[in-house]
């Protein structure tokens, strides 16, 4: 699992997933906060100990001091620098037997930077036992889509590793209930929306892959053939 996050991480912030600015003026207001991290750190006690990054705009290269965590997050070294907006901490979530039921359990960080504080969102993920669903073949002209969807009892995180250079993700549609589109609870889908860029000229059919990686213990690598038609 330890790639896995640093991926998650990457994933958020290329694709703008989750965005915590609706909760900025409260936070500001009722809290201290200066603001809000513009990134969330996924950790589970399932997954090893390893390196977790996380980002505020406008620090560029600040030194940072963690002054509070939650409980059962276990932190290396409570102070760092950041590098191009992003801090990275090395850290372990230990179980919390408050947390036993599967699903994300919300806390925070509050961290200190250029005498202000900033709130860290930190998503505690009890897996449970997600099972992966998608088509294994997807056929595309200019546009398409395919459903991603849990039919298992867990919280289903997902990445594409992979996928043709002539490929783009365009956007994810996904219904007001579910909340994050890289965590997909029980019974839940999304709609994932590729493209094909202009730029490149395809001679007839061309066919390749793309290659999903998931906390699915038994499709842990999905591979979708993918044909433009």
């Amino acid at each position: 699992m330890k790639q896995k996050i640093k991926f998650i991480y990457i994933f958020i912030g290329f694709f703008t997933i989750i965005s915590t600015s609706c909760k900025d003026d409260f936070l500001k207001e009722n809290f201290g906060f200066s603001a809000v991290g513009e990134s969330i750190i996924y950790i589970s006690p399932a997954w090893e100990e390893s390196d977790y990054q996380f980002q505020c705009a406008g620090l560029g290269n600040s030194k940072f001091t963690i002054e509070t965590k939650p409980d059962w997050l276990q932190i290396k070294e409570l102070t760092g620098n950041f590098e191009n907006d992003i801090a990275t901490i090395y850290c372990k979530a230990n179980e919390d037997k408050d947390f036993s039921t599967y699903g994300i359990y919300i806390d925070q960080l509050v961290v200190k930077a250029n005498e202000k504080k900033y709130a860290i969102p930190v998503y505690y993920v009890n897996e449970g036992e997600p099972k992966f669903k998608t088509n294994s073949t997807f056929n595309i002209t200019y546009e398409g889509s395919f459903l991603i969807q849990n039919i298992g009892k867990g919280v289903l995180l997902w990445d594409i590793v992979s996928m043709p250079y002539w490929l783009k993700l365009t956007y994810i549609e996904k219904d007001p209930s579910v909340s994050s589109n890289i965590c997909i609870m029980e019974n839940q889908a999304i709609n994932i929306h590729f493209g094909i860029f202009s730029v490149y000229e395809l001679n007839g059919t061309v066919t390749d892959t793309i290659i999903f990686k998931t906390n699915d213990k038994n499709n842990s690598i999905f591979k979708v053939a993918v044909r433009n038609k």
